[in-house]
């Protein structure tokens, strides 16, 4: 009886080892799914940083670790590269990615520019400066965080309808947290900033606000979010689902708790509480509005960004919908 209960255990033993080998290691344990998402240190970024701190994420079995990246754009090839697996970019950033070649694909909104002025996204110069419109940028120098991005698009497009080209100004890359020192010590002469830096900026008081180039592009236009590789995707979907998840929790407690979300904001961006009450954010949504995507890259494309037009349904996960 002895010898036939250890063939037995060997035997047993024998068929586990084979099941390993054969069928590769067993899945992780939900809770030990660790994701690496890039993020911007924006404001904007407040209802992501909320969905970690409040535990919505691992809620859901993720170990999520946020870094910080300069630009949406620059993180993009760390993205396809599989350095990354979630990150936050400007739509026009992921859409000229897409449309030239790369793999990429949309798995949640974030944020939108409101209606009608003002906004926390805008066009500032120094107070001194002799800049009163857009028609007196001709020939000047302006910051953005990354060129061929949606700063550049919400430049190009009301420089047009102003009657200035995007070819008469210089355009100069500078990360968001280094534009408002360049700004008043000459070495720009406008810049596109965004919030806290813009609220930063004016409450100094050597800088006025010239135009809101986002709600001017395009009123309520869809500015950034998330996105992934497709390939990523395909064999994570359940990753991914979770995490649009608990980023949702996130962006419904910053709408609908503004005064606990004003505190965490502090928190993240580490403004001094009297900067932060005055900082506009963006719109928070976590869906996607597919009608307006489609107008954005539409004018990428009349504004030479594409050589032809893209169906930005067609890089649309199922979550962003």
């Amino acid at each position: 009886m002895e010898k036939r209960t250890c063939l037995t255990l060997i035997i047993g033993a024998l068929l586990l080892l084979c099941s390993s080998l054969f069928l590769g290691p067993r899945p992780a344990h939900a809770a030990d799914l660790k994701l690496r998402v890039a993020v911007l240190p924006i404001a904007n970024l407040t209802p992501v940083y909320v969905s970690k701190k409040n535990g919505y994420f691992q809620n859901e079995g993720l170990d999520v670790d946020l870094t910080f990246a300069g630009g949406g754009a620059e993180l993009l090839p760390s993205l396809i590269a599989g350095k990354l697996h979630i990150g936050y970019t400007a739509w026009v950033s992921a859409i000229l990615a897409r449309a030239r070649g790369y793999d990429l694909m949309i798995i949640a909104g974030h944020a939108n520019s409101p209606s009608s002025p003002p906004e926390g996204a805008a066009l500032l110069a120094a107070k001194d400066s002799s800049i009163q419109t857009w028609k007196d940028l001709k020939g000047k120098r302006i910051a953005t965080n990354n060129l061929q991005s949606v700063n550049w698009l919400t430049i190009a497009v009301p420089l047009r309808r102003h009657g200035v080209s995007i070819k008469d100004v210089t355009l100069t890359e500078l990360p968001f947290p280094l534009m408002n020192d360049a700004l008043v010590n000459g070495r720009i002469d406008a810049i596109t900033q965004v919030e806290p830096f813009t609220t930063i900026l004016l409450s100094s008081g050597k800088a006025r606000v010239i135009g809101y180039p986002f709600v001017e592009t395009l009123p309520r236009l869809p500015i950034a979010g998330w996105v992934a590789s497709g390939k990523w995707i395909s064999s994570n979907p359940e990753a991914v689902e979770k995490f649009v998840r608990a980023f949702r929790r996130g962006v419904e407690f910053m709408n609908n708790n503004k005064e606990e979300g004003l505190k965490l904001l502090i928190e993240f961006s580490k403004l001094n509480p009297t900067i932060a009450r005055k900082v506009r954010l963006d719109i928070f949504d976590a869906a996607i509005n597919l009608e307006l995507m489609q107008k954005q890259a539409d004018l990428m494309f009349e504004h030479g960004m594409m050589d032809k037009k893209l169906d930005v349904s067609q890089m649309t996960y199922k979550t962003a919908k």
